[in-house]
C-alpha cells in the first residue's frame, strides 16, 4: 500500500467520525436541539400574579426561552402564538441583539446579530409582553412557541423541540354555579342535603379567595328561613332552607354581587317523606299536617308488586288547600307521602277513627270520598269522568281505572277506606 492511499483512508475515517456515523449503523445520529420555556405574570405595577387572571385587564407576561445546554446550535428567532381573545401591547427583550414585535397578533422574536450568534446552548432570552386578557375569560389558554435557527423565522414549525408543555393561563373572575342541586323537601323542615352554590373560575374550579355572602329566593315565595349563606373557599352550603307550605314545585335563584344570578332545577315541597326500597320494609315515621297536627302513623311494607301504606287519621288539615275537591262537602284530611319506588303500584288503607267519623254529617261508608292530588303528567279520571290532577277518586266497581277506591267499610265504628295509586306515581296526597 502506498503512502498516498494510507492518507486517503485516514481522511475518510476522519470524515466518518465528524459526521457522527456509528460503526455498523450506516446512518448519522440526529442532533438534539431542545429549548425550555417558562412564563411568569405580573401586574403593570410589577406585582407577581398567580392563579386566575382578571378579565379585561392588562398584565406583563414574561416568556423565558432557554436553549438546552446539550443543543448543538444557537437559535436566532421564535414565534409565540397568542390564544384567542388576548390582545398584545408593548413588548421588549432582555438581550440587545433580539427584537420583539407584533406579527399578525403573535409575538415574533428575531435576532439582529449575525447568523449563528443567537441564543447559544445554555443561554436564554426573556421576552416581556403587555397582554390584555379577554372579557369572556379563558381556561388554561395555551401559548404555543416555535423556535428556529434562522434569524428571520423563515419557514414554519420548529427547528428546536420544546422540552416543556406550552404555558397556559386562566383568565376571568369566574361565575356563580350550582354545585349541588336542591332535593325534594318536607315543608317546615330543613332541606337535607342542602344545595351548594359556588363561585368558580373558567375551568370550573372553586375560587378559594371568595368568601362573600350568597342569597337565594324562591319562585313561589314559600321560603321561610336559610336564604343567606357565607362562602368558605368559594362554596356556600344552604343548610337551613325551610318552606311555609307544601304541595308545590319550586325553584331557587341565587345571587351575589359581581356575578350573574343562577336558577336551580325544580324541586318538590311535600307534606311528609316516607322512603321505600324494593324488597324491604318502609321506614316508620309520623305524618303531620301544615298546622303541626299529627295525622297518621306509618307502617308500610313493600310487597312484590305494590307498596302498602296503612294510616289512621287523627286530626284535620287546613281547609281550602285543594278547592277542586270541595264537592265532597267534607272537611279535608289526610297526608302526602313520597315513595322512592315509582315502578310499582300502591295500595293505601286509611282508617278514620269513630270519634272523627261521628263529626261528619251523613257519616256512612258510602259518603266517604278520597280526594287525590298528583303532579302534572300523572292525570287520572275522577268520579265525575273528568281527566284531572286534583279530584275525587271513582269507585273501582264503576270505573275501569287503576286509580280508584276499591273498598269502604266499618270496623268497630271506625271508617276504613282502601284505594289504589298507579305505578309511576312518586308522590300523592289524599284528602
Amino acid at each position: 500500500m502506498t503512502r498516498a492511499s494510507i492518507l486517503r483512508m485516514a481522511v475518510a475515517a476522519g470524515l466518518l467520525l465528524s459526521l457522527g456515523v456509528t460503526a455498523g449503523s450506516g446512518q448519522a445520529a440526529a442532533p438534539k436541539k431542545v429549548f425550555h420555556e417558562s412564563l411568569s405574570v405580573a401586574t403593570t405595577a410589577g406585582t407577581a400574579v398567580t392563579g386566575a387572571l382578571a378579565a379585561s385587564t392588562p398584565y406583563d407576561f414574561a416568556f423565558m426561552l432557554t436553549n438546552d445546554a446539550h443543543s448543538p446550535q444557537a437559535f436566532g428567532s421564535a414565534k409565540i402564538v397568542t390564544p384567542t381573545g388576548f390582545s398584545l401591547g408593548s413588548m421588549s427583550t432582555n438581550v440587545s441583539t433580539f427584537h420583539a414585535a407584533d406579527s399578525g397578533g403573535n409575538v415574533l422574536v428575531t435576532s439582529t446579530g449575525p447568523t449563528g450568534s443567537g441564543i447559544a446552548p445554555g443561554s436564554s432570552v426573556t421576552v416581556t409582553v403587555r397582554v390584555t386578557t379577554p372579557a369572556t375569560g379563558a381556561c388554561n389558554a395555551a401559548w404555543p412557541t416555535f423556535v428556529k435557527q434562522s434569524n428571520d423565522f423563515s419557514g414554519s414549525g420548529n427547528d428546536f423541540q420544546p422540552a416543556d408543555p406550552a404555558p397556559g393561563t386562566t383568565t376571568g373572575g369566574g361565575s356563580l354555579t350550582i354545585t349541588r342541586q336542591p332535593t325534594t323537601t318536607q315543608w317546615n323542615a330543613a332541606m337535607a342535603p342542602g344545595p351548594i352554590l359556588s363561585v368558580v373560575d373558567p375551568c370550573g374550579v372553586a375560587v378559594g379567595s371568595f368568601t362573600g355572602e350568597l342569597t337565594v329566593t324562591d319562585g313561589l315565595g314559600l321560603l321561610s328561613t336559610g336564604s343567606v349563606a357565607t362562602a368558605v373557599a368559594g362554596a356556600a352550603t344552604f343548610s337551613n332552607l325551610t318552606f311555609s307550605d307544601y304541595g308545590a314545585t319550586d325553584t331557587l335563584t341565587a345571587t351575589t354581587p359581581g356575578y350573574a344570578s343562577v336558577t336551580t332545577d325544580a324541586f318538590d315541597i311535600v307534606q311528609s317523606l316516607v322512603p321505600c326500597v324494593a324488597g324491604t320494609a318502609c321506614n316508620s315515621g309520623t305524618l303531620g299536617d301544615k298546622n303541626g297536627t299529627t295525622l297518621a302513623s306509618v307502617n308500610a311494607n313493600a310487597g312484590p308488586s305494590a307498596d302498602h301504606l296503612s294510616t289512621t287519621v287523627k286530626g284535620t288539615n287546613a281547609t281550602g288547600l285543594f278547592p277542586a275537591c270541595d264537592a265532597s262537602g267534607e272537611p279535608p284530611l289526610g297526608a302526602v307521602v313520597t315513595f322512592a319506588v315509582t315502578t310499582r303500584s300502591k295500595t293505601v288503607t286509611m282508617t278514620l277513627p269513630k270519634v272523627y267519623v261521628n263529626q261528619i254529617p251523613n257519616n256512612g261508608a258510602p259518603f266517604m270520598d278520597i280526594c287525590l292530588d298528583v303532579p302534572v303528567g300523572q292525570e287520572f279520571v275522577d268520579k265525575f269522568g273528568n281527566t284531572t290532577t286534583t279530584g275525587l277518586l271513582p269507585d273501582c266497581t264503576t270505573k275501569r281505572t287503576v286509580t280508584c277506591v276499591s273498598s269502604r267499610g266499618k270496623n268497630a265504628g271506625n271508617e276504613v277506606i282502601t284505594f289504589k295509586l298507579p305505578a309511576g306515581d312518586p308522590h300523592s296526597s289524599w284528602f
